[in-house]
């Protein structure tokens, strides 16, 4: 960033990248596409000093377009001076149990699919567990967020925004799965699609970007 320079390219998928990001621990790059893949990436340091993309650590296969990937924030995001709840409407969430996969930092995944279907994944290894599908939206999904440890936003081509919170191992493991905690359906984003979504650091208020050129800010407990 500061230099300007291109660090690297590299051919990722066959069709439109939709959408990138990366881990907690900024060690992994994730990649989600039109050609139905979402792709984990350990870029590796060159001599030179450039990064260097040869093969996937894992492909994740989808049904159909994949529209938008997030990853589980590091323990404590978005909490309370400290403690173990999390400033959200629904509640804290399940206290963490389990392995955080250790200096490597939280391993969930959130992918969101043109068949309407959130899925929440497991990449603490060299692969990739699919651990809970979701096919509660009525249209495909467009964006995600992940604020906090458990608390997740999904947004879809509907207007209706979904707030879910992670149950189980929040570290990653078997046993994760996602609660859905409220559908929040305005009659202002009545059939408009949202593009875009991401919580206020202040954390009540929720961000949202449509297809009809507005932006619009949402309180998380009221819901106007």
């Amino acid at each position: 960033v500061q230099s300007g320079r291109r660090r690297e390219a590299f051919h990722a998928h066959h069709r439109t990248v939709h959408e990138l990001t990366w881990t907690a621990n900024g060690e992994r790059l994730v990649s989600v596409s039109a050609d139905g893949t979402a792709k984990v990436w350990q870029p590796n340091r060159a001599d030179d000093d450039s990064f260097e993309y040869d093969e996937p650590n894992a492909t994740l296969p989808h049904p159909s377009y994949v529209y938008c990937v997030r990853a589980q924030p590091k323990p404590g995001t978005g909490k309370k001076g400290g403690g173990t709840g999390t400033n959200l409407p629904g509640g804290g969430g399940a206290a963490p149990t389990g392995p955080t996969a250790g200096s490597g930092g939280p391993s969930l995944l959130i992918t969101g699919a043109n068949d309407n279907a959130l899925r929440l994944w497991d990449i603490s290894n060299d692969g990739a567990n699919l651990l809970a599908t979701k096919n509660v939206h009525k249209a495909r999904i467009n964006a995600v967020a992940w604020p906090s440890e458990s608390a997740i936003f999904s947004a879809d081509g509907a207007g209706v925004v979904k707030h879910w919170e992670v149950e189980g191992r929040l570290g990653g493991g078997s046993g994760a799965d996602l609660k859905l905690i409220s559908s929040i359906e305005k009659k202002e984003l009545r059939d408009v699609p949202i593009n875009s979504v991401t919580l206020h650091p202040n954390r009540r208020r929720l961000l949202l970007q449509t297809r009809n050129h507005q932006l619009l800010a949402l309180d998380t407990r009221l819901q106007h």
